[in-house]
């Protein structure tokens, strides 16, 4: 009768380890560590708004991206590469376009924004590819309002087109009124 007793305590005692019911913490001896701890960002998801010009109007979808605290880099790569997505899920681009990198200067308000290729916007209006230019910026804006300018590069070299100039950083906050 012990014997049944003391395996059916052990067998519960188990059972609620397992499950962690219970934390057993066996510290015997102080582990010290030679490598310094790093301290990591605390990342969280963020609802952001991507914007697209589609049927003569802005639209926009509610879409949820990695931000972490400190990486404006990292945060800027999510948003532009969920941008992308959205434009190609929205058939107002015909092929993929990759990001290559996102650079933000030193004072956080300027970004440099390279692409893979540049858009095929060949037939486009210009008012159409302004549209384009703008919901990218309408979309950095919301999510980062810190950031000022932003280049757009293609293979690191400066896009180049007929109709609209990208020698200059174009302002965050568009030309629209």
């Amino acid at each position: 009768m012990v014997i049944s007793i003391a395996c059916l305590t052990v067998g519960v005692l188990m059972f609620l380890i397992q499950k962690n019911w219970i934390v057993v913490c066996w510290n015997f001896w102080a582990v010290e560590s030679d490598t310094p701890l790093q301290k990591k960002d605390a990342s969280t998801r963020k609802k952001v708004k991507i914007y697209f010009w589609k049927d003569d109007k802005f639209k926009h979808e509610d879409t949820v991206i990695i931000w972490s605290g400190g990486n404006n880099n990292e945060n800027l790569k999510h948003l532009i590469n969920a941008w992308l997505s959205t434009q190609l899920d929205e058939k107002i681009f015909t092929k993929k376009i990759d990001l290559e990198y996102v650079a933000v200067s030193a004072n956080d308000q300027e970004v440099f924004i390279s692409l893979n290729q540049c858009f095929a916007w060949g037939e486009w209006s210009i008012f159409r590819k302004y549209q384009l230019v703008e919901s990218l910026l309408k979309t950095i804006n919301n999510a980062a309002p810190e950031i000022s300018f932003i280049s757009l590069l293609v293979n690191g070299k400066i896009l180049e087109d007929s109709h609209l100039s990208f020698l200059q950083q174009w302002p965050i906050d568009g030309f629209r009124n």
